[in-house]
């Protein structure tokens, strides 16, 4: 008696045939894909962070503790207004100035150099240490934190994901090749 196996091919081989052809020359330009949709995500990030100051954390979803009325006062007669974290406007100033930089794949939101060395005003604390009171808290400072929400809100890990995901995925389709994320 002979045992006899049977092979059969389903489904468009030759289609399938020309996507795995083609992605074995697309390697270096799926990595820039990727890193494409980390600057989507950095950029969108940025702004998020610029509206959370300007908004004093409702842009990312927070409500932060109002100033006491006497330290109102004070800050109104410095520096001419109260709004949350933002004195002399140096914080707003370089989340503004905050640059994109990519090398090859790799893709960073990065401050301008000495820019966290930098006076948060005249005679106060630099502007890292003071980035990380907001965040923190200090004392009797309470915490106003801006950066986790907004990486929350665009949807953290996921959210990155999904934007590599995006933008990796358009170059897949033209091969007849479709991705998604499970949420």
């Amino acid at each position: 008696m002979d045992n006899v196996i049977n092979i059969q091919m389903y489904g468009d081989w030759k289609a399938a045939e020309k996507a795995w052809n083609g992605l074995a020359n697309f390697k270096r330009p799926l990595i820039k894909d990727a890193a494409k949709g980390v600057r989507v995500f950095a950029k969108k990030y940025k702004s998020l962070l610029i509206a959370g100051i300007e908004t004093e954390g409702s842009a990312v979803g927070q409500t932060w503790v109002k100033h006491s009325e006497k330290y109102s006062k004070f800050k109104l007669q410095q520096f001419g207004n109260t709004r949350i974290m933002y004195a002399s406007g140096a914080y707003s100033q370089e989340l503004r100035r905050l640059n994109i930089k990519e090398k090859r794949h790799y893709v960073e939101l990065k401050f301008r150099r000495g820019a966290k060395n930098r006076k948060a005003w005249s005679k106060g604390i630099n502007l890292g240490r003071y980035m990380v009171i907001m965040e923190n808290g200090y004392g009797l400072i309470p915490a106003r934190p801006l950066w986790a929400p907004a990486y929350r809100k665009l949807g953290g890990n996921k959210g990155l994901v999904k934007e590599i995901l995006n933008k990796v995925g358009k170059r897949l389709r033209r091969y007849n090749i479709h991705i998604s994320t499970q949420s």
